[in-house]
């Protein structure tokens, strides 16, 4: 099953495992592209009701449509790149092996975490529209595959690549990418659906870029510095977040150590001018036919971030 033919993954690629792809770089900049995969596989084992509308929307909903086509990452040769195919909804690599609960997992001893690790919730735009999206929670068998052939290659994969870039230049700079719609959100703060947030209409407006990295130090503030001044150059509104650590690609893995020279950040792209989220039903399949003039803008954005960031230090 493929959700979209829109995003062609590159021929280059090499597989790290069965669902894992890792394009080599010689600079220290690492690409995370964790919520890019729109492909389960026939042979792939899921619990997803598909005959359920609000399962399908937030399969679509969940991918990170927009990067690939904003941030020009796949032909960004000089960094090491890494994503998976399988949807975050299907197995989210992002999160912590311990944010699953029994909703999801029978047995799991993990307190209630609607969009964890495996999410068995959907989103929407009220809480009281959040359903079910499994058929039934999985065996821990069926969880333990899932995570020996989806979850640990994307993990392994990061700190092999982190190693390497640090081992090449002295220090790695590993950046996530990641896209949202141009709403707020709120969460679930108990019952079954805990932790599964939803979008919020109006409130105030969200900027162009948000930058996050965990409430302790996961990177020299120069690096903060530097990205939040380069979009600005490009005419971006941008702001900086700190959030729990299980809100940002791997850190309970401890990928991040600046002391050492390993440094973290994600940069989440708002879709203020183009929107390819999924949300409300819209689902550009054709995104770089449709927003052509603004992908190109915000994609010299980015190269010039990654630049930057290559040469600093």
């Amino acid at each position: 099953m493929r959700l979209t033919n829109a995003i062609k993954y590159p021929r280059t690629a090499i597989r790290y495992g069965a669902h894992v792809e890792i394009l080599p770089g010689s600079s220290p900049l690492v690409l995370s592209m964790p919520h890019i995969g729109v492909e389960i596989p026939d042979d792939f084992q899921h619990n997803l009701n598909l005959g359920l509308k609000e399962a399908v929307d937030t399969l679509h909903g969940g991918v990170d449509f927009t990067v690939p086509f904003a941030t020009g990452a796949f032909n960004y040769y000089d960094a090491a790149r890494i994503w998976t195919r399988l949807p975050r909804v299907v197995l989210d690599v992002k999160r912590s092996l311990g944010d699953v609960d029994q909703y999801a997992v029978q047995g799991a001893k993990g307190v209630a975490k609607g969009h964890g690790l495996v999410w068995h919730a959907s989103s929407g735009f009220t809480p009281q529209s959040t359903k079910s999206i499994l058929e039934r929670p999985y065996t821990m068998s069926e969880f333990l595959g899932m995570v020996a052939h989806g979850y640990a290659p994307y993990v392994v994969g990061v700190r092999s690549l982190v190693e390497h870039a640090r081992e090449n230049n002295g220090h790695a700079i590993l950046v996530g990418l990641h896209s949202m719609p141009p709403y707020n959100f709120s969460h679930h703060t108990n019952g079954r659906f805990a932790g599964a947030y939803y979008w919020l209409r109006g409130g105030d407006p969200l900027p162009d870029i948000i930058m996050t990295s965990p409430e302790k130090g996961s990177c020299d503030p120069e690096l903060i510095d530097l990205v939040r001044e380069t979009f600005k150059e490009h005419g971006y509104s941008v702001s900086h977040r700190r959030v729990a650590p299980a809100s940002i690609s791997l850190p309970r893995d401890k990928v991040a150590d600046p002391e050492n020279g390993i440094h973290l950040l994600a940069i989440e792209i708002v879709g203020h001018g183009f929107q390819a989220e999924g949300i409300d039903g819209v689902i550009y399949h054709d995104i770089e036919k449709k927003f052509p003039a603004e992908l190109a803008r915000m994609r010299t954005a980015f190269t010039d971030v990654f630049q930057r960031l290559e040469a600093w230090h």
